[in-house]
């Protein structure tokens, strides 16, 4: 009873110490790559938001682990390329497509080219099932793991109305 109580305590401590830091992290910030009409821009660039004439980015101080605001303005910006969050589903399923095209594929050419006089003779629909099984698993694990984003190159060229245009679908695109 008391061990229990103690635990209830510590654990109390610990989640009060760490609550700071879990709103820091959950931060809305998304990867995005920005080329400038003049000039370079470098380094780790987060799109935060797209404002009516500007950019909110977050980039990181070169040689430092430190991330500063920044507003771009739109009329310095050549292209933007956005990306999606990763989406897990999206990749097992992608995963899963690739694995069941491999096993058909080999099912279908092992069934072909087998004869009766094979040590290890398969049918179509044995084959089939066979690789299918031996293949699916591991892209579709792959898959999961990894995740799968999309990404979009949007031009502006430095013209306002262009990035106005486009700046609904760039900002649907992050949220997606």
């Amino acid at each position: 009873m008391k061990s229990t109580i103690q635990f209830k305590i510590v654990t109390s401590i610990i989640l009060f110490l760490i609550q700071p830091f879990s709103n820091f992290a959950q931060e809305v910030r998304y990867r995005g790559e920005i080329t400038l009409t003049s000039g370079s821009f470098n380094g780790r660039t987060f799109v935060k938001e797209f404002k009516q004439d500007s950019i909110l980015i977050e980039t990181k101080m070169r040689g430092k682990n430190i991330y500063v605001d920044q507003f771009l303005p739109a009329h310095q910006v050549a292209t933007i390329k956005v990306y999606s969050k990763f989406k897990h589903g999206r990749g097992a399923a992608k995963g899963a497509l690739i694995g069941l095209g491999i096993g058909t594929f080999l099912g279908l050419i092992s069934a072909v080219t087998a004869s009766e006089d094979d040590y290890f003779y398969v049918t179509p629909l044995q084959g089939l099932i066979f690789f299918n099984v031996l293949t699916t698993p591991m892209p579709t694990l792959v898959g999961l793991v990894g995740g799968s984003r999309k990404s979009k190159k949007f031009i502006i060229n430095g013209n306002i109305d262009a990035y106005n245009s486009q700046r609904e679908e760039m900002q649907h695109l992050l949220t997606k």
